[in-house]
């Protein structure tokens, strides 16, 4: 706690922190301090640290409804993509549902969620990523989805 101040947005950024350097059970205890807070879109956010942290161990049954669920929030409410009041943001959610329905041999949905996430992925460094990983990948959908994934998404949130 003297590390992480508990304010939510330093705890979204060590929980993060934490599953990206694959230590679980310490990112999966600051969602959990996350989930006990109040803040507005807490539904939405826990469902999307959980669905990340999910993906991230491989329990790619568990991350699709957690992600599903955090997304079909977000868009049934008012389209906010920040993770309650912080400023992180949670456009990677297609990306990583694109991934999901890629290894569950659905290549056409993995399509269309890899589209929305590009057309919702703004930052100007990711359309640089994009079009070299185009390039380099010749566009063949696993490839391509990781390389996005372990250049960008991953650590980008």
């Amino acid at each position: 706690d003297k590390i992480a101040p508990g304010t939510l947005s330093t705890m979204i950024a060590m929980a993060a922190l934490n599953r990206i350097n694959k230590k679980f059970d310490a990112a999966g205890a600051f969602v959990d301090k996350i989930s006990s807070m109040e803040f507005p879109d807490k539904e939405k956010t826990v469902s999307y640290l959980k669905g990340k942290l999910a993906y991230e161990k491989g329990d790619f049954v568990n991350a699709e409804k957690l992600l599903e669920s955090s997304r079909k929030e977000m868009e049934s409410r008012h389209g906010s993509y920040f993770l309650g009041p912080s400023p992180y943001e949670m456009k990677d959610v297609y990306f990583y549902l694109a991934q999901i329905a890629y290894r569950n041999n659905k290549p056409f949905d993995a399509h269309t969620l890899f589209l929305t996430y590009i057309s919702k992925e703004g930052h100007p460094d990711f359309v640089n990523f994009y079009q070299k990983a185009l390039q380099e990948t010749g566009g063949e959908q696993a490839i391509l989805f990781d390389e996005i994934e372990s250049g960008w998404t991953r650590t980008h949130q």
